[in-house]
């Protein structure tokens, strides 16, 4: 097996053959596109097997103050089986070696058929790798929208049902929209994040995704970002920021109203999401972060209810792991960070 740079082209083909049901947005040349823009640089590297691509890995190449750079596959590599991901993480090691950087972070994935995807056993000790804090969610749900209706609710938890049908009789409406209801989304998770005590990204983050992405079409574009309100009344009382791409609907940011909260708004959003996604042949519905089962991220136990309420299927990757090029910078850097973060 090799690595070769492979064109944006057959990276996309091979997402789309050998997806993981959670998606792959973030290993797409379009969001590749968006880190160029802004002022990153990317790359494109497939692992082949003869003649075959059998894994690819969408690479960032990202600075840090000091001078001092590292490389990001976020939510990559992916291989198509297993066995091939240890080959691929050593040539990768081997490929940015000696070319200045303070290290490598890696998310691994691999395909699997199966909704479940049982990735955390990735077993840093043998490659050589330091597992650190997640960078992007390491556990998830995701629904199976090839379900009917009947077949969803019934998975669903109760409570859920009983929300969802006390919603519906409220006079809720939806409406999806995109860069036009950025104001309004940032005033309301603004209120969420002082409710439940969480940070926010900058508002430019948030602009960045609806600036490049909220215009694209949602099912042939490769992705596709928009804001799903619920309003009662003409008052927005939820909004939600959604990512189109690849036959999976994922929910990136949630924001709610303190007010009418009875009303059940974020049920209703969501299960109008479903709704929607399943009429536009969507497969699956990541619900983007809940808890993992290691009992790490205690804070997130509310959302985690809320979200393995709807009936899905736990998901859990690998997590974050980093290999250090120079290890005694490296260590001191993740020692300052550290300090950064305590005070």
């Amino acid at each position: 097996m090799e690595l070769r740079n492979i064109t944006a082209a057959e990276l996309s083909k091979f997402i789309l053959e050998y997806p993981p049901s959670g998606g792959l947005f973030l290993q797409t040349p379009a969001w590749a596109k968006l880190e160029n823009n802004s002022g990153g640089q990317t790359d494109f590297l497939g692992l082949y097997e003869g003649d075959f691509l059998v894994g690819i890995a969408s690479i960032i190449f990202r600075k840090l103050p000091g001078g001092f750079k590292y490389i990001y596959i976020s939510r990559g590599p992916v291989v198509k089986e297993k066995k091939c991901l240890k080959l691929f993480l050593e040539l990768l090691v081997k490929y940015y070696k000696d070319k200045g950087f303070l290290f490598l972070r890696v998310e691994p994935v691999w395909h699997s058929h199966e909704l479940h995807i049982e990735n955390n056993d990735f077993g840093e000790k043998d490659f050589g790798f330091k597992k650190v804090s997640d960078v992007q969610p390491r556990a998830t749900v995701i629904l199976d929208l090839t379900h009917p209706e009947e077949r969803l609710l019934s998975a669903m938890h109760e409570k859920t049902r009983y929300n969802i049908r006390l919603a519906l009789k409220k006079g809720l409406e939806t409406s999806l929209i995109g860069r036009e209801g950025l104001a309004d989304f940032w005033n309301l998770l603004k209120t969420t994040a002082g409710r439940d005590g969480f940070a926010t990204h900058p508002k430019s983050h948030y602009e960045a995704l609806l600036v490049n992405f909220g215009a694209e079409p949602l099912v042939q574009g490769e992705l596709a970002v928009r804001l799903v309100e619920v309003r009662w009344q003409g008052k927005l009382l939820a909004s939600n920021m959604l990512a189109f791409s690849n036959g999976v609907v994922t929910y990136l940011h949630g924001a709610s109203s303190n007010e009418h909260r009875e009303l059940m708004p974020t049920y209703f959003l969501h299960w109008r999401t479903i709704q929607q996604a399943q009429g536009l042949n969507f497969k699956f519905y990541d619900l983007w972060g809940v808890a993992p089962s290691d009992g790490s991220k205690s804070s997130w136990q509310g959302i985690t209810r809320f979200k393995l309420g709807w009936g899905g299927k736990r998901v859990e990757y690998s997590g974050t792991f980093d290999f250090p090029y120079k290890n005694t910078t490296y260590y001191l850097y993740r020692l300052v960070n550290k300090l950064r973060r305590l005070f």
